[in-house]
């Protein structure tokens, strides 16, 4: 999947894909197709040309620094690492970033959330008062 010249030129940033991005069938009905890189992709069309649309925001942290660091080489940052959808509830997905997010939708994809808020405060702190293990803060 690439940008399309209209996406470039209204300043759509590039799409960062790792070199294992998730490729993902609907358990529900394989004429879904998911591709994830720091957005999720869905074709309703089997996965044919021109039929994949946006289901998501950026889900990753975007850190600019690691950014611009994997121009420099050839590992990519701030990318989707993992996705699936529940094989019990239709339309309930998750997907893992490598930078640390676990997001979850359970409409289809029209709305995100992000689960690691919910143990950590915006500096990477854990939250006080969290009990037992809980996900690293940036980490795949």
């Amino acid at each position: 999947m690439r940008l399309t010249p209209e996406q470039v030129s209204a300043g759509e940033p590039a799409l960062r894909y790792q070199w294992n991005a998730p490729i993902v069938l609907s358990p529900h009905n394989p004429g879904i197709v998911f591709i994830a890189n720091q957005y999720v992709w869905r074709s309703l069309s089997r996965g044919a040309q021109g039929t994949f649309q946006k289901i998501s925001p950026d889900l990753t942290k975007a850190n600019k620094e690691k950014i611009a660091l994997s121009r420099k080489t050839n590992l990519q940052w701030a990318t989707i690492y993992s996705f699936a959808e529940s094989a019990k509830k239709p339309g309930l997905y998750w997907a893992g970033t490598d930078d640390g997010n676990v997001q979850v939708s359970t409409d289809f994809g029209a709305t995100w959330t992000n689960i690691t808020n919910q143990f950590y405060d915006a500096a990477g702190k854990p939250k006080p008062g969290l009990k037992g293990d809980v996900i690293p803060f940036d980490r795949w």
